[in-house]
């Protein structure tokens, strides 16, 4: 009978025990769930997405180079190509230096048009969306010193042209989110994923804010990625004339954002002080769990310049 009595304690320390412990586990698969999920995003992109790049640089019948290019998450200051590097030997730098003009380029097999050029003591090659610098072995002082460069220098959406007008304004916004990417078309983050250089415009509206120490009138040309299609733009403000112009193609990379380009040609009347553009949007994501933001557009670029000056006496129109 002691023994009988005995033993109820330590069975039920034994099923307290598998309890716990089945707790812990259920937790830490709980807890990892995601992993899977990241797992499969990771399959995908490497099943459907852009494979590494097989590059050779051919002169005549020899092949002088061949490197297969890994994703980069450093672009160069245009935000439009991934920056990549890759050490050679000096006689092999000097070989490809001398004969630039003779050389092929080929991705995967194809033979495919370049820009090639020194730049310090980096030989800079460029096509399509990337950038290749060709550095001496040993010399991580170049590679160091391009890599801060670019990443300094990368540019902002918004461009002003004309030195009179630019020391002459200020711009900003009001409803925009913060200067992001490029992205690579690998990013785990569907909002991000191969997105250009860009701020998200919230809705119902956004406001380009213009302070101008002159009068003047100018023009902008607003290029947007809407996220619904039939997304109508609507402009107010000092406007005199406004008018939908070609948009620049936009490819959805492999599980990306699905986005849709357009783009506006506006003239502006600016006067000194406060000039307000009001961007209004017919439709916008409704804040959620998922997405607090009420994202509208994807602004890409924002170019403003000084409208032409009216010759022998005619008014602008």
């Amino acid at each position: 009978m002691t023994n009988m009595t005995s033993a109820k304690p330590i069975r039920a320390l034994q099923f307290i025990m598998l309890a716990i412990m089945v707790s812990l586990l259920s937790t830490y698969f709980y807890l990892n769930a995601y992993k899977i999920d990241l797992t499969s995003v990771d399959y995908q992109n490497y099943i459907h997405g852009d494979k590494a790049p097989v590059i050779e640089l051919i002169l005549e019948d020899e092949i002088l180079l061949r490197q297969r290019l890994r994703s980069s998450d450093v672009f160069d200051a245009s935000g439009e190509h991934q920056l990549s590097f890759v050490q050679v030997d000096s006689a092999q730098y000097q070989e490809i230096k001398e004969n630039s003009r003779q050389i092929k380029l080929h991705i995967n097999g194809e033979n495919i048009p370049y820009v090639m050029g020194e730049q310090g003591k980096a030989l800079k090659i460029i096509w399509s969306n990337r950038k290749l610098a060709l550095v001496k072995k040993g010399d991580l002082r170049t590679i160091a010193a391009n890599v801060w460069r670019d990443n300094v220098s990368k540019k902002n959406i918004v461009e002003c042209f004309g030195k009179e007008l630019c020391q002459s304004i200020q711009v900003s916004g009001k409803g925009w989110g913060v200067l992001e990417g490029p992205y690579l078309r690998s990013e785990e983050n569907k909002l991000r994923r191969g997105m250009p250089r860009g701020r998200w415009l919230f809705g119902p509206v956004s406001k380009i804010a213009i302070n101008s120490k002159i009068e003047t009138e100018v023009i902008m040309a607003i290029n947007i990625l809407a996220l619904n299609p039939g997304l109508e733009l609507s402009l107010k403000g000092p406007i005199l004339a406004a008018k939908t112009s070609p948009a620049d193609p936009y490819t959805t990379p492999y599980g990306g954002l699905q986005l849709y380009p357009q783009a506006k040609l506006i003239k502006v009347a600016l006067k000194p002080g406060a000039n307000n553009i009001f961007l209004g949007f017919s439709k916008w994501h409704q804040p959620s769990a998922g997405e607090r933001r009420p994202l509208a557009a994807y602004l890409t670029t924002l170019k403003i310049k000084a409208a032409q000056v009216p010759q022998n006496g005619s008014n602008g129109g």
